[in-house]
């Protein structure tokens, strides 16, 4: 935030710069600003959304669509259930990641695979950091 000024209206007005978010909504006098981060298991679950949606611009061979499909079914099985486990959730993303990787999506896709993967390895902490490993070696 770069600073506050007193409007004529008795408002208060405030500038950002360099804002970096993944979505911006206003409404009326409200802001919401998305970083596209992870902070539970609700926001996990969108995380999986973006990820199957993109899977069709992917361009997957018929196989390995078919492993990610089962293997995000999996991932959103344990984020639904009643007690989910972090460390068999991260298995199921370091799976998919390494498949996408190993089938040259992650770079052909760009963000619409790397941000929810990422999102994700960063919300894991360590139980992430093979597939943030995975992400971080594009570059």
């Amino acid at each position: 935030m770069s600073g506050a000024d007193q409007s004529a209206g008795g408002g208060t007005t405030i500038s950002f710069q360099n804002v970096h978010a993944q979505q911006i909504n206003t409404a009326g006098r409200d802001m919401i600003v998305s970083t596209g981060a992870v902070g539970g298991w609700q926001d996990a679950q969108q995380q999986l959304t973006a990820l199957r949606g993109g899977l069709d611009a992917f361009g997957l061979p018929p196989a390995a669509r078919r492993t990610v499909e089962q293997t995000l079914d999996q991932a959103e099985a344990e984020s639904w259930s009643a007690h989910p486990d972090k460390a068999r959730f991260a298995q199921h993303i370091e799976s998919v990641t390494g498949l996408l990787r190993s089938t040259g999506v992650l770079v052909t896709a760009g963000a619409e695979a790397v941000a929810p993967l990422h999102a994700l390895a960063t919300w894991l902490g360590p139980l992430g950091a093979t597939a943030a490993r995975m992400l971080a070696s594009l570059g």
